[in-house]
């Protein structure tokens, strides 16, 4: 990698007992969350990467989101003059890991094309494999096929101009493997994007328990799990510690509300209890009626799911969690 860098331009049983179920409501909760290293500020080209070697990117979600799935990755591309067309590159790279070194990658886009002087929009949650991510940091990169060092006017990754952050710019070079871009003497953060949803997305967070509502979710589970068995549950007392089994860490803590959910599946939340499409995804919902117990109002209940292996049964994927609260 040649370090050369140029402007760029361009009681709570009892009520329940009492509930009938209404019938499944709409899933419509958001499910894109954008999140960038980098910050505004002149961009600048650094045309100084020969093939093999990667620009990369280390984020972190809030703790609460994990575990996520990476949809969509943008990467700004670019040289001094820009119009130089398309370039062909080797692949997009997702790790699960950061400084000091990332790991292998999860999943791979392999021969991207990427524009002169534009941000490069890559859908990839329609590509088989999985993008999930349990906890973070974790890293996306570029790896390069084409050659922009020696050639001062040749596209590559942009820098933004706004000083480098340590640790969060891993850069593969040759030799010499991961290193911390900043300590290459780069000076921005290489402009790189992630588009993630959470594994359990859910809306509203609250419900009148005197006018009643429901609470949708869309489960994201990753494709790789497509076609297993998932199961929702709640808990009235919390996410900590939740329960674990197998590995697998369910953010809920057992109480009479989560045995409850267990004792009415797909009655109490509405499919609550199936299998997972192609997609690894599917939807669900929970309904209360209008003029319920208003003595539950300030209750925060919990629902997360599982996946579950069935030879034997066990868990094999936890989502994270998402609060309801109950208001009068």
């Amino acid at each position: 990698m040649r370090h050369v860098q140029t402007r760029f331009r361009a009681p709570l049983a009892a009520s329940l007992a009492t509930l009938a179920l209404a019938g499944t409501a709409e899933a419509q909760c958001p499910d894109a969350f954008p999140l960038q290293n980098y910050s505004a500020g002149q961009q600048q080209a650094c045309p100084c990467f020969v093939p093999g070697e990667q620009a990369g990117a280390t984020f972190q979600a809030p703790e609460s989101h994990y575990p996520i799935e990476i949809t969509r990755v943008r990467i700004t591309y670019g040289s001094v003059f820009g119009g130089s067309g398309q370039s062909l590159e080797e692949a997009i790279h997702l790790y699960e890991g950061g400084l000091p070194n990332p790991g292998a990658p999860i999943f791979s886009l392999p021969a991207p094309v990427l524009t002169d002087g534009f941000v490069n929009e890559f859908d990839i949650s329609i590509i088989p494999g999985s993008k999930v991510i349990q906890s973070g940091p974790f890293t996306v990169a570029l790896e390069y096929f084409s050659q922009s060092a020696g050639s001062a006017f040749a596209p590559a990754v942009v820098l933004d101009s706004n000083g480098c952050q340590a640790g969060k710019n891993p850069t593969f070079v040759i030799p010499g493997g991961w290193t911390d871009g900043c300590a290459l003497g780069i000076s921005g953060d290489w402009e790189i994007q992630v588009v993630y949803r959470r594994a359990l997305c859910a809306s509203p967070g609250s419900i009148s328990l005197s006018a009643g509502g429901a609470q949708s979710y869309v489960l994201s589970a990753g494709s790789d799990r497509a076609g297993e068995i998932y199961w929702i549950v709640g808990s009235a007392t919390g996410t900590s510690p939740g329960l674990t089994g197998s590995g697998v860490t369910l953010p809920l803590n057992y109480d009479v509300y989560m045995q409850f959910t267990l004792d009415l599946p797909n009655l109490w939340i509405a499919n609550s209890l199936n299998f997972l499409d192609a997609q690894g995804q599917s939807t669900a919902s929970l309904t209360f009626p209008a003029a319920f117990d208003p003595t539950l109002a300030g209750l925060q209940l919990h629902h997360a799911y599982v996946v579950l292996d069935t030879a034997p049964i066990t868990p094999i994927f936890a989502s994270n969690a998402q609060p309801l609260t109950l208001v009068p």
